[in-house]
């Protein structure tokens, strides 16, 4: 245990972190990213989560590689979330949440939705993850895919790729690696 200038002492066998009247424990949530964590106070039902939870917008739920299903992940640390009891939920962005578990089946629901909007997109034959990203809806000032600047494709790419990966997972798609370019199917 060691004490910082700001009087919060970090207990790392226990995961906790305590300062004054708090004691917040280390939640694992990966999803956003691999690693991310948050903060939970039990006694004062706070949760602090960065981006895993956002109000008004989504986390984007990027690519992280084939170790895991991160689509996945992220789903099973939402349920976790949902299960506390928080009476406020401090997200990295916007505002802070009173209901996190109306935000968090809202975000369930949005990424039902767009699963079945990649399907929908894969009816007409195989694509590759480009051409997925670049058919699915985006709420961005843009007129088209082409119009879009170069980091919201690279995100935008990044999402579609991890909803088409857990897809594959699922066994709703079939995927195959040709020239260097990834092509998804319905299976």
């Amino acid at each position: 245990m060691f004490k910082r200038a700001c009087g919060i002492y970090l207990h790392e066998r226990r995961k906790r972190y305590t300062g004054g009247n708090v004691f917040f424990e280390i939640i694992d949530i990966p999803g956003h990213t691999p690693g991310h964590i948050g903060l939970y106070e039990r006694n004062h039902k706070l949760f602090f989560c960065g981006d895993h939870i956002l109000d008004k917008i989504t986390p984007n739920i990027g690519f992280w590689g084939f170790e895991e299903n991160i689509l996945a992940t992220y789903f099973n640390s939402l349920a976790k979330v949902y299960s506390y009891d928080i009476d406020y939920l401090f997200s990295a962005h916007r505002n802070i949440i009173r209901d996190h578990t109306r935000r968090i089946n809202e975000l369930m629901f949005h990424h039902k939705e767009r699963l079945g909007e990649i399907v929908h997109i894969l009816k007409d034959g195989e694509l590759s993850v480009r051409d997925v990203a670049a058919q699915m809806h985006w709420s961005i000032r843009a007129r088209g895919w082409e119009d879009f600047p170069i980091p919201q494709k690279w995100f935008a790419a990044g999402e579609a790729m991890s909803h088409l990966e857990h897809l594959y997972c699922t066994g709703k798609l079939n995927k195959e690696l040709r020239e260097g370019k990834l092509f998804f199917k319905l299976e």
